[in-house]
């Protein structure tokens, strides 16, 4: 919005009089020096002029995007088919939303709820592809949910979320078959299963190997048994830029009758020993139905080790002031729009301005703790030091 500045003499020396107003008031209230005064003033003015919140916005959202949504539907005419389709698929979206920020066994107080209702959450849709015939509606989508409305629902169900992903995490999936261990070579279903698999929709996004010439030289089935050799690692943070690997290995069985055995056995978590499990698949069921299965297991359980880590109660707000040193302004602007991107802050405002030490205050989602976990997934390292906080980048990853 444009204001326009008119009027006498008189007018222009009250315009003044408040503009030098303002100027004290800023040097008491950010604790501000002669010297830094001219700094805060140019930073203020900036922030007044920049989207402080659009970073943040973008993040939440695609928090709240479910992604590749896949329908198809046949029905009389194809607008029913199109109709018909739209809500399945909102209505698919919507409870792999909540499943991905909220634990799966805390939802079961939620009521049915009906397509009508469903869509009250939906912000908006992207159709990515689309076919229609006379009676037939196949479509590929993206589908994005209103933040504010799903965390009322939240509160009010008392249901407990989170809105902190994790960094990425490697998976390298080890299919053994009569004896022999399979990773990037041809036969490894247990690869082509997490192929398959729904990758991204989760706090934990999930990242697999490329099995390209150099993966192929670096990572075979053998030496992925120890991912903390140093070479090992040095190579995997090189190519994917990752610190948290994973290996899983996986072989079949099946008894006289058809019933179908599943075992497999998850390395990674440090020096934990690995975790053994199995599915079990009816006679009727196919290796591929039971090796998705698995992985969807998998999947889950890593999940949720992170979200019961980060789950909130909805409305749990803290704040927190923290020290920064920067040397520049434009390092200063960068700094806190990178803590207005992360999720569950939601407010950044200054405390005292000066070059190179600067005070902020963050207005935050949850526990200190949490804090700290979303801050490090940015990158970001908060100590404590005598009289308060510091944070500062982390090492570059």
């Amino acid at each position: 919005m444009r204001t326009s500045l008119q009027g006498g003499k008189g007018e222009r020396k009250t315009m003044t009089e408040n503009g030098l107003n303002r100027v004290q008031n800023c040097r008491r209230r950010y604790g501000l020096t002669r010297v830094s005064l001219l700094f805060a003033l140019y930073v203020l003015s900036l922030i007044a002029v920049a989207p402080a919140s659009m970073a943040q916005t973008e993040t939440i959202l695609e928090l709240y995007t479910v992604y590749n949504i896949q329908v198809d539907v046949s029905a009389r005419t194809a607008a029913q088919a199109r109709e018909r389709a739209l809500e399945q698929a909102e209505t698919r979206a919507f409870w792999i939303l909540l499943n991905k920020i909220a634990i799966s066994e805390d939802l079961q107080v939620l009521p049915e709820m009906s397509g009508d209702e469903i869509r009250g959450y939906v912000r908006s849709m992207e159709i990515l592809e689309e076919h229609s015939s006379r009676r037939r509606y196949r479509a590929t989508l993206d589908i994005t949910f209103e933040p504010p409305t799903i965390r009322v629902l939240m509160g009010t169900s008392g249901i407990r979320f989170s809105e902190i992903s994790t960094s990425p995490l490697l998976v390298l999936p080890v299919w053994r078959e009569a004896g022999t261990d399979y990773l990037f070579e041809d036969g490894n279903l247990w690869l082509q299963a997490w192929r398959n698999a729904d990758l991204t929709n989760w706090l934990t996004p999930f990242i697999l190997p490329r099995g390209d010439f150099e993966d192929r030289n670096r990572l075979t089935a053998r030496n992925v048994s120890d991912t903390r050799k140093e070479a090992t690692r040095a190579y995997i943070k090189q190519a994917y830029g990752v610190e948290t690997v994973f290996v899983v290995r996986a072989r079949r069985s099946e008894d006289g009758s058809g019933i179908k055995r599943l075992s497999y056995e998850l390395s990674g978590k440090g020096d934990a020993e690995p975790l053994t499990a199995f599915v079990m698949g009816t006679a009727d069921q196919s290796w591929d139905q039971l090796l998705l299965e698995a992985v969807s297991h998998i999947q889950r359980l890593l999940d949720n080790d992170w979200k019961r880590q980060t789950l909130t109660a909805f409305g749990e707000f803290n704040q927190l002031n923290v020290r920064i040193q920067v040397d520049r302004i434009e390092d200063w602007l960068e700094f806190t729009r990178g803590l207005q991107a992360i999720s569950i802050v939601r407010d950044v405002s200054p405390v005292r301005l000066a070059l190179p030490w600067s005070e902020l205050k963050i207005l935050y989602l949850g526990t200190y703790e949490q804090l700290q976990l979303a801050l490090e997934q940015a990158n970001l390292r908060l100590i404590r030091i005598e009289g308060g906080f510091l944070l500062k980048q982390g090492e570059p990853r």
